[in-house]
């Protein structure tokens, strides 16, 4: 018998010598299908159960080995930005100062210095005294429109 035959009948009411006999048996039959797919069902949520435990179990053993190194990682990060707050940042703020001088006597580039102004203001320490940028265009640059 090949196995489309036997799955085509299986799917076929079977003919039965009595209506009373078939009847039962198809209601047996479905009841036993009904059980099969229940246990099923079941199964597949303790399956999915045990899955979400496992990914639960594993994030969570990743977040303390993070926290864990996070942890021993703190004191380096606090000592580089007390080093930074000591040493390089007045350095950088020397420097800023020394491009905004720069920019007073050449004011096409303090059309470039102005973009970084609004980025890191806590470097511009003297934002009132420089001078707004030229109106004169950049050659190259779109005209504005007039009102604009």
């Amino acid at each position: 018998m090949s196995m489309e035959h036997s799955q085509s009948d299986s799917f076929q009411p079977q003919a039965a010598s009595g209506a009373a006999g078939s009847t039962g048996g198809v209601v047996t039959e479905l009841r036993q299908q009904l059980q099969d797919l229940r246990t099923l069902l079941n199964a597949m949520f303790v399956a999915l159960i045990v899955l979400a435990l496992g990914v639960n179990l594993f994030f969570y053993k990743q977040m303390r080995i993070i926290s864990d190194q996070l942890e021993a990682q703190r004191p380096q990060m606090q000592k580089a930005e007390a080093e930074y707050r000591t040493t390089r940042e007045p350095e950088f703020k020397r420097f800023i100062a020394a491009l905004q001088q720069f920019g007073m006597s050449h004011p096409e580039f303090r059309v470039g210095l102005d973009r970084y102004r609004a980025v890191i203001p806590e470097y511009f320490p003297n934002t009132g005294a420089v001078m707004p940028a030229s109106p004169r265009p950049i050659p190259g640059a779109p005209a504005k429109a007039p009102g604009k």
